[in-house]
């Protein structure tokens, strides 16, 4: 008896030490240092059901580490990939390892090329239409000097601003970018762009691209700021602060408008030190992006009428901007 016991018991481990590992979902971030996506991360870990486990791991915009993790993650049984890529244009090697093994894939914030994305069945991709960011903010510009006649501050009849632009190259800059221009160009207001940085989304790289635009040209040469992320639009924030604007004299008030709405960016545009944002939600994203994934991990079909998203292209989900101005 003792003996038969003994061979179950060994038979028993001898499985549980050969189970497959339950499946979980990685999430791959770019960097941590990104205050959205942060934020992006976070939520995806909390809407989780816990019939499975989601694990987060940021590539610190390294694209040797990012594929490392990956490739980790995979040997290690994840079930499905969401992917925030650290280069868009290098996503083909992502595909061919999720191809591999069968595993659906999300990318999101930073979208790949249509035809690498169509190259596998089921990869997808969930972001923003960035041309309506830039527009929104030329709006919210817009709107804000024919409110303000003074924002004019030399009274030429044009408002000179400066731009900070994200990273060079990436969907997301160029796209904002350009529809903030072609919005201006077709504003009743007269705009000029004096300047133009690429801060690679970074508040300390945006502080000193406006302290050495102001220290080389003065600022009076500025008459608003506008950033392709918020993060950038802190840091001029708080470079024009340190100079005494933007602190509660509308006599020294430099208008400044950035995109994401993070919870920095939302207390400025409340204490009246930013005229607004562009409201990136991370929140609505974070649930498409999980729901595509519990749902392929499941077994279950990927459709418009399935999930209650419409797909551009078939493969894509574009959430919504909101505006969000100071009154």
């Amino acid at each position: 008896m003792y003996r038969k016991l003994a061979g179950v018991c060994a038979l028993t481990l001898c499985c549980t030490a050969l189970a497959a590992p339950e499946p979980f979902l990685e999430v791959s971030l770019y960097s941590q240092n990104d205050p959205f996506i942060r934020a992006y991360g976070e939520t995806l870990q909390q809407l989780t059901d816990g019939s499975f486990e989601v694990t987060v791991n940021y590539a610190q915009e390294d694209l040797v580490k990012e594929y490392q993790q990956l490739q980790l993650a995979v040997k290690n049984g994840a079930g499905a990939l969401i992917v925030n890529p650290v280069d868009p244009a290098s996503t083909h090697q992502i595909i061919e390892l999720a191809d591999s093994k069968d595993l659906p894939l999300i990318f999101i914030n930073r979208e790949p090329a249509a035809n690498v994305l169509n190259s596998y069945n089921k990869a997808w991709y969930v972001g923003t239409d960035s041309t309506q960011a830039g527009s929104f903010q030329a709006d919210m510009l817009t709107r804000y000097v024919l409110d303000h006649p003074t924002a004019d501050r030399n009274g030429d009849g044009v408002i000179s601003y400066m731009l900070l632009q994200g990273e060079k190259g990436l969907a997301d800059t160029i796209y904002r970018t350009m529809s903030l221009n072609h919005s201006l160009d077709n504003s009743p207001v007269m705009f000029k762009q004096e300047a133009s940085v690429y801060a690679n989304w970074q508040f300390d790289q945006a502080l000193q691209a406006v302290e050495s635009f102001i220290r080389q040209n003065g600022i009076d040469k500025l008459e608003a700021i506008v950033a392709n992320n918020d993060d950038m639009a802190l840091g001029a924030l708080q470079f024009l602060k340190s100079q005494g604007y933007n602190s509660g004299d509308p006599q020294k008030f430099i208008p400044i408008v950035g995109i994401d709405a993070t919870s920095q960016a939302l207390k400025a545009v409340e204490d009246g030190e930013m005229i607004g944002t562009v409201k990136n939600d991370y929140t609505a994203q974070a649930r498409a992006a999980f729901r595509l994934a519990y749902m392929a991990m499941h077994g279950k079909e990927i459709s418009q009428s399935s999930t209650g998203y419409y797909f551009s292209g078939g493969r894509s989900i574009y959430v919504p901007y909101v505006k969000i101005y100071f009154e």
